[in-house]
């Protein structure tokens, strides 16, 4: 036996050749290569050599099946290196289609806050068409990403990254099944009688609301559990979402199963609604506006069976105060002779004390009671008339949108009305109100039967909840203990940490407060014992034109602090601070100090004309201090008022030396000094976490 370069070379008796049928052509067990030179057809003659062996020249032959094997592996080698090199641009690609997802999700949230929801809806299809893609891509390189665990170091970022993308395509999924089961709410649920009578089943929704429970519950706990091993800042997020998401769930659950047949008057238990429209160019304390239409929400065996409108609320005042006399506050003595009434009942600083005073004056004018109260003011209204489109007021001669409704409903208010024949004596300027009203709630039951349009109804609602468009009140500890942990209600709120509330009561102005544009300067110093002194600067800027119904600005500003805190300064830098002050109130000061709602309260006067700027300044001492032997975390939490435009919040907090802020990224090490800059559309709470250095 010959040997080259460690290729046997072992002579062997040939097998004889089979005929491919058909052909007369021989076939080896692999594909004989073409006859390269005659040197070769030479050895042969000379020896028999196996086909399988190829001579390299000098009579040296190299065994086919061994090549054949190397190239098998070649290939294969290949094959790795190529599919890795794939596994590589597939993570890639994913890791793009991630960022893209999260660009597109932070767009839709910021859609949905701003109340722009068609924004929002078509940022989650871009989102649901990039889930959809990703799970292709991966999906093409096996089921459910089963390839990538061939590949050390993708296996686990890969197999997480599906579980993520499937778990949002499982989420979106189901927001599409949510918004099918809402639109259908309204079948044989709802039934519309003329423009005034409602049979809206709220028991028949109830259960359909709780079968979507089940199946959210049910979906969320099959995903909650993928998420237990993985640890990464986007599965923290989305196992947070989830327990927002069963937080929300059992909060609807309790709803629909404890308060719902409250509200509803099951067996045969009547309850009745108050419904306060206001117009929140005129704030008013904690109710969110002045007072002006109204209505009662009648339920009754599980349906709202109707709404009854209210007369003219000026008729109902100036009948009860020509025959009892309530004392107000000072700040509204001016009116009705010192007497006080249903229209100024919304003064407190609390949401829920106003709206307890607005149901307790409603008994005392009209003899009837009623076992809540709902208040919505202009901007929430005007939210829901983009949906359900405008309304046709033939007998007044317009056509009310959500374009023109605050101005045209001022101009027949005010002026209009009393320019008719007779409107003078019959006194009931808010007619035109009361005759719009019952045509809108007919549009919009009507809308929730539509499913973009329910969809839109239900944005606007959340929002004007979750921006205090839009309180609620009720007669029933249990369900109001949940309406004051939901934020409904206008409630000052107690924390463990530092407060500000600034409030405004537009007393005797026009309508205004929609034109003004506010800013608050607060400066925040924890010193190196803890202690925590507060410089406040609130500027005012009223941008109206003087045109009706806009023109000078009345309003009574309460700054809230928390409770025991020292007052050292107030400083009036620029503007009128005079209102109701030379009428004889508050003559040592024009400020006082005094306690209201657990809080400590700063009260004074700011009258600005359009166009004019006015500032304040107040300078306290919070009532506590903080414990700064270590680490440590300060709050502060701001509060919204009801009704009111966005407050423009610019908060510089310095901190004591040897410190430095965990949770925050943009912060001035050198000369320690945090600057975050707030649009307060709703409450915020700031919590900064403070980790001791030296």
């Amino acid at each position: 036996m010959k040997k080259f370069d460690g290729v046997n070379l072992k002579k062997k008796k040939e097998t004889p050749k089979k005929k491919d049928e058909g052909s007369s052509l021989i076939l080896p067990k692999f594909i004989e290569p073409e006859p390269i030179s005659t040197p070769i057809q030479e050895i042969k003659k000379q020896k028999k050599v196996k086909k399988s062996h190829l001579n390299i020249g000098n009579n040296h032959f190299i065994n086919l099946k061994n090549i054949a094997k190397l190239i098998v592996w070649i290939l294969i080698v290949a094959a790795i290196i190529f599919l890795g090199k794939q596994a590589i641009r597939t993570q890639k690609s994913l890791l793009s289609l991630q960022d893209s997802m999260e660009r597109d999700l932070d767009l839709a949230e910021v859609y949905a806050g701003n109340g722009n929801v068609e924004g929002s809806l078509s940022q989650i299809d871009k989102l649901q068409a990039s889930v959809v893609k990703s799970k292709l891509i991966a999906q093409a390189w096996g089921q459910d990403v089963g390839l990538f665990q061939y590949f050390p170091g993708h296996k686990s970022a890969l197999t997480q990254k599906e579980i993520i993308l499937s778990t949002g395509y499982d989420v979106i999924n189901l927001s599409h099944e949510l918004q099918t089961d809402a639109s259908s709410l309204q079948e044989n649920s709802v039934s519309l009688s003329g423009t005034k009578n409602y049979s809206i089943n709220l028991a028949l929704i109830g259960k359909r609301i709780g079968a979507i429970i089940k199946k959210v519950d049910k979906r969320v706990a099959n995903r909650r559990h993928l998420f237990s091993g993985i640890d990464s800042a986007e599965a923290s997020k989305i196992t947070s979402n989830l327990d927002q998401l069963s937080a929300k769930t059992r909060d609807l659950d309790t709803f629909l199963k404890q308060d719902l047949p409250w509200l509803s008057g099951e067996n045969g238990k009547e309850k009745n609604i108050l419904l306060i429209f206001q117009n929140n160019g005129e704030l008013r304390g904690g109710s969110g506006g002045s007072l002006g239409s109204f209505g009662v929400l009648k339920f009754k065996d599980g349906n709202l069976e109707k709404i009854d409108f209210g007369t003219n609320i000026y008729k109902l005042d100036k009948e009860f105060v020509s025959k009892e006399t309530v004392v107000p506050p000072d700040e509204l003595l001016p009116f009705n002779n010192g007497r006080w009434s249903m229209k100024q009942s919304g003064f407190a600083v609390d949401g829920k004390e106003a709206l307890d005073k607005i149901m307790w004056f409603y008994n005392k004018e009209t003899g009837n009671g009623v076992d809540g109260v709902i208040t919505i003011d202009t901007t929430a209204f005007v939210s829901l008339l983009k949906v359900v489109g405008p309304i046709d007021m033939p007998e007044y001669g317009k056509i009310l949108d959500a374009n023109n409704f605050v101005k045209e409903t001022q101009q027949e208010v005010q002026v209009d009305y009393f320019d008719r024949s007779g409107g003078v004596v019959e006194n009931e300027p808010k007619k035109m109100l009361g005759d719009m009203i019952p045509k809108f709630t007919d549009r919009l039951f009507k809308a929730l039967g539509d499913k973009d349009k329910s969809v839109q109804i239900f944005a606007a609602l959340a929002k004007s909840l979750e921006n205090k468009n839009l309180l609620i009140d009720v007669n029933n500890a249990e369900f109001q203990s949940r309406l004051n942990n939901l934020n409904y209600t206008g409630a000052v709120k107690s924390i463990d940490g530092d407060y500000l509330y600034v409030n405004t009561s537009n007393v005797g102005g026009a309508k205004t407060n929609q034109l003004m544009l506010s800013n608050l300067n607060l400066s925040i110093n924890i010193g190196s014992d803890g202690k925590i002194s507060n410089q406040l600067q609130i500027e005012r800027t009223h941008t109206g034109d003087g045109v009706f119904p806009d023109g000078r600005a009345q309003d009574f500003m309460r700054v809230l602090v928390p409770q025991d805190s020292i007052i050292n300064s107030f400083n009036p830098v620029q503007g009128n601070f005079q209102i109701w002050h030379e009428m004889g109130y508050y003559k040592d000061d024009k400020y006082y100090v005094r306690g209201e709602a657990g809080k400590n309260s700063v009260g004074f006067w700011m009258s600005l004309v359009p166009g004019e700027k006015g500032i304040a300044e107040i300078e306290y001492t919070s009532n506590y201090k903080l414990d700064v032997s270590g680490n440590f975390v300060y709050n502060i939490l701001i509060q919204h008022q009801p009704g009111a435009p966005t407050d423009h919040v610019d908060l510089l907090l310095s901190y004591p030396e040897g410190f430095s802020p965990t949770n925050v990224k943009n912060f001035d090490s050198n000369n320690r000094k945090i600057n975050l800059k707030l649009d307060l559309t709703k409450d915020k709470e700031v919590s900064i976490k403070f980790l001791k250095t030296q």
